[in-house]
């Protein structure tokens, strides 16, 4: 996020930039946040088979 002022997408920069928007918008982050639809994020942990060692392998589905 925001790669054109920080390279690591850093929370700080990322909050700064969230308040910017709000100013230049004049609106407060509730007012901007009206529509918005939280979705939960699921992880699937898969077998995927055995390793040379005899133990199983584990990965991860989103």
């Amino acid at each position: 996020m925001c790669l054109e002022c920080h390279s690591t997408g850093d929370g700080v920069i990322a909050g700064l930039q969230v308040l910017a928007a709000l100013r230049e918008r004049d609106a407060t982050l509730k007012e901007i946040c009206q529509d918005l639809v939280l979705y939960p994020q699921k992880l699937v942990m898969c077998l995927s088979g055995l390793a040379s060692s005899g133990r199983r392998i584990l990965r991860s589905r989103w």
